[in-house]
């Protein structure tokens, strides 16, 4: 070997070998993860949701190693089946404890089947990390190290729907149970259960209705339907929406139809936005599928939210409120006065031969000269002449006989009676 090139050769080995021992911490730290994801992910009691829906997934974050540059801790959450951007949350470094939990959100479809959290350490260009600046610039293109779980199991399912469907004549009845407990407590609520119904109802066409006094006395109004996919699945532990939903669900061969009926939860948040506690509240819980004329008030609180649900024009005082042809009932009996023959009589509210007479005292609905037997009877005696007209008559009678014949007949009589007398 060539002298020279022995010599340079030897000096390179040193060179590198003093390199290492003198910056033995930076290979370290390259080499050995600062931070640890449990794979055991919080999806924070949400089970079932609608397709859609951002569901909020807690990670925990333990510190195995120490670092000494300046970096942040960047949490990204992914599902699959579908396009959407990538959620990331940015944290400082975990100087103050060795355990922190990072709540992100995921976008749960049909399709999604897995669910991929990543941990970055991200090295920070400045020291410390300069905030002021966009996300590209302050850190360094590569990561010091990352760490990537992937979920298959147990994350939220999606449910399915029944079709809406028109109501029987008689809607069905629906009893529940209102707790105010927790009205008065910090982020309080309502809660209104289901304790029994006649018939399950499709969920997309529930809806809660509130009215409530702003602070500024201004009157309010919001219509919440059920089906929502940020009122779904979720309660008011888990959700910053003002009306959210548990659902008690059946679930058969890992299938499982969304309805309304016994065991199901509706949590109403007691604050506004502010904070402050809603005055002069009104609710109604409403089954609506007015595109048939079609629905029913199953449960009011309050004095009920006053919504013109067939938008008549006519809202608290609607007798019919799901429909638009009919707002009073003057006696009560479930036909609608625009309807109704007979308005004032809540036996009757038909007149098929307009006759005057209701269907339900009518022997003769359909016929309009008769509409009982007792006209049949007065018929037949107008046809016979009346008592007066048979004394008249016979007084006309009397006095067309001749004066002899009368005479011959009295005198007969006074045989008669002499003979009798005898």
């Amino acid at each position: 070997m060539n002298p020279h090139v022995q010599k340079v050769l030897v000096f390179s080995v040193v060179f590198a070998f003093l390199c290492v021992a003198s910056a033995p911490s930076a290979f370290a730290e390259d080499s050995e993860p600062i931070y640890w994801m449990d794979s055991d992910v919080d999806f924070n009691s949400v089970e079932w949701v609608m397709t859609g829906t951002t569901v909020p997934v807690s990670v925990e974050i333990s510190k195995i190693n120490e670092l000494s540059s300046s970096h942040m801790i960047a949490i990204h959450y992914q599902t699959d089946g579908h396009v959407l951007h990538v959620h990331s949350v940015y944290i400082p470094s975990m100087e103050s404890s060795n355990v922190i939990e990072v709540q992100g959100e995921v976008y749960i479809k049909w399709s999604t089947t897995k669910v991929d959290i990543e941990l970055e350490v991200l090295l920070c260009t400045d020291d410390p990390c300069d905030m002021s600046k966009p996300i590209e610039e302050r850190f360094e293109a590569e990561p010091h190290s990352n760490q990537i779980l992937s979920i298959d199991s147990n994350i939220p399912n999606v449910v399915q729907l029944q079709g809406l469907e028109k109501l029987p004549a008689e809607p069905p009845r629906f009893t529940f149970d209102y707790d105010e407990s927790n009205g008065q407590a910090e982020d309080g609520f309502w809660s209104i259960s289901v304790t029994s119904n006649q018939m399950d109802l499709p969920i997309q066409g529930m809806n809660m209705c509130i009215n409530w006094v702003n602070s500024q006395g201004e009157y309010e109004q919001e219509i919440w339907n059920l089906a929502n996919n940020t009122v779904y699945g979720f309660n008011p532990t888990n959700s910053e929406s003002r009306v959210t939903f548990y659902d008690v669900l059946d679930v058969v061969n890992g299938d499982a139809v969304a309805t309304f009926g016994t065991g199901d939860t509706l949590y109403i948040r007691s604050q506004d936005d502010a904070g402050l506690a809603l005055e002069g509240v009104g609710m109604s819980l409403v089954y609506d599928y007015s595109s048939l004329n079609s629905g029913a008030i199953l449960g009011i609180w309050g004095e009920g939210c006053s919504y013109d649900w067939d938008d008549d024009g006519v809202s608290g005082l609607d007798a019919f409120p799901f429909d638009a042809s009919e707002q009073t009932d003057s006696d009560d009996d479930g036909v609608g006065d625009n309807t109704d023959a007979f308005p004032d009589d809540p036996n009757e509210t038909v007149d098929s031969d307009s006759d005057g007479v209701g269907d339900n005292a009518d022997l003769y609905p359909n016929d309009a000269t008769k509409s009982s037997d007792d006209v049949e009877e007065e018929e037949s005696e107008k046809a016979l002449p009346s008592i007066g007209i048979l004394a008249s008559l016979s007084m006309v009678l009397l006095a067309m006989i001749p004066a002899r014949v009368l005479n011959s007949a009295k005198a007969t009589v006074d045989l008669i009676l002499s003979e009798l007398d005898n």
